[in-house]
């Protein structure tokens, strides 16, 4: 995500005087809730009736991502590079090319 869209997301908050009600729990909890309607956008079939509506979920979820990160003073991009480096080493190529079997489960 661009810098300045990180700026604009906590700016956002900051100029509402939101960031007293941003504890963890309650980041984590509105995190969660904004996945669910995620989810709910597929429920009972395997893809979204409206693609804005997929863009408007998604876009709440990124905005408490982000909320978390800066509260927690962590670097998305360095997060994610460490969790891909993580997930590399437990699923190779070679092991796992084309499998949807979970890491300890490979042989």
């Amino acid at each position: 995500m661009k810098q300045t869209t990180i700026e604009r997301i906590i700016n956002f908050s900051k100029n509402r005087d939101w960031d007293k009600f941003h504890t963890g729990a309650n980041l984590a909890k509105g995190l969660a809730i904004e996945a669910s309607e995620v989810l709910e956008l597929f429920l009972w079939q395997d893809e979204p009736t409206s693609v804005d509506d997929l863009a408007d979920e998604l876009g709440d979820c990124l905005i408490y991502l982000t909320y978390l990160c800066d509260k927690y003073k962590l670097d998305p991009d360095t997060i994610v590079n460490n969790k891909l480096d993580k997930n590399e080493r437990k699923y190779p190529i070679d092991k796992c090319y084309g499998k949807s079997t979970k890491y300890n489960k490979l042989s």
